[in-house]
């Protein structure tokens, strides 16, 4: 007898096991998102485009080579003169305490010892000024040898001065490395630059930023040591994160470096209208995958003249969406994302 009530209550414990185990729907983390008329239609073939929001972190520092304190300049006071060497770009930059009558700065240049003197560029001066002005000047894409730079402080009268001379040396690279394109985030186009320790076959891609799948290949062939550079122009790719892969094959080793870029707006603007939307609206319905958007990541922010990072920003989860179709005006649409849940909003176009 004892043996069958204890096979009643397994039975019975197993049944009502059974029936309490539920499982619990996998939410949608996602953007639903409607577009209508002011009627109430629904509007297909409608853009929308995504602005992000960053927050800056405290900027890096840059190291300087070459310092040097000229005297004995009339026109100008000149407190510094710095040459940097930056992969194969020399940075220029001149502080001056005051200056009178200024016109400007040629810079000029000389290779080596064997060469003369020869201006690259010109940098316009203050005038007659008692505060501290800064300068600066790049000079680009430089090859391997050793560089003299001097200025040549012209005055409104046509009257000029010379500098002391500041000297760098490029060399072939010690180490392979990829750098953060300049400027990041970008909008139209951004210069990306690498650096290669010996011969080896490089290939570099555009992947997209979720799951590394290849959207374009940039170029895949053999390169000498030395120092590159190329512009990425990517209107036709979706979305507005990546990232780059360069994936090396040298003789005895191979190996990937890789770099999250950003192609962002920091407000709306008609450019925008002209690249690739985020998505467009089927039916006046649109939805846009968390996956997609590298929310909490973090990115190096660079300018507009070189690859030195400024700082680190961090992808927050305050979108502007820019809704827009022909014929309607544009729409700004501020959501907060909340990555937990999924999220549905609806919008409606005004005709123009």
């Amino acid at each position: 007898m004892k043996i069958y009530i204890l096979l009643f209550l397994f039975a019975f414990l197993v049944i009502n096991f059974g029936c309490d185990s539920t499982t619990e729907p996998t939410k949608e983390k996602l953007l639903k998102g409607i577009v209508k008329d002011e009627q109430g239609n629904l509007l297909s073939d409608v853009k929308v485009f995504i602005i992000y929001d960053y927050g800056q972190s405290l900027p890096r520092t840059q190291t300087h080579f070459g310092i040097d304190k000229p005297t004995g300049i009339s026109s100008v006071e000149l407190i510094s003169f710095l040459a940097s060497v930056l992969e194969n770009n020399v940075k220029l930059s001149w502080s001056t305490a005051t200056e009178s009558e200024n016109l400007g700065f040629e810079i000029q240049r000389k290779i080596n010892t064997i060469n003369d003197f020869n201006t690259i560029g010109f940098v316009a001066g203050a005038g007659t000024t008692n505060e501290v002005r800064n300068y600066a000047y790049s000079d680009t894409y430089v090859n391997n040898g050793l560089y003299s730079y001097r200025l040549k402080i012209i005055s409104v009268d046509s009257t000029f001065e010379y500098s002391p001379i500041v000297e760098v040396e490029l060399e072939t690279p010690a180490q392979t490395v990829l750098s953060q394109n300049f400027p990041n985030p970008f909008d139209l186009s951004a210069t990306i630059q690498f650096q290669l320790r010996k011969q080896a076959n490089v290939k570099m891609d555009v992947c997209r930023f979720s799951d590394k799948s290849v959207l374009v290949n940039l170029f895949d062939f053999q390169k000498n040591a030395g120092y590159y550079s190329l512009i990425l122009q990517p209107d036709s790719l979706p979305g507005n994160a990546f990232k780059v892969l360069l994936r090396i094959q040298e003789s005895d080793s191979a190996y990937t470096l890789e770099k999250n870029i950003l192609k962002t707006f920091r407000s709306y603007d008609q450019s925008i209208l002209t690249v690739v939307p985020n998505t467009i609206t089927k039916s006046g319905a649109f939805q846009i995958e968390y996956d997609d958007i590298p929310f909490g990541q973090n990115f190096y922010l660079t300018g507009e003249a070189d690859p030195t990072p400024l700082g680190e920003f961090r992808l927050r989860n305050n979108l502007k969406l820019v809704i827009y179709k022909p014929g309607y005006k544009v729409v700004q649409k501020d959501v907060v994302i909340d990555l937990n849940e999924g999220q549905e909003i609806q919008i409606t176009l005004e005709a123009e």
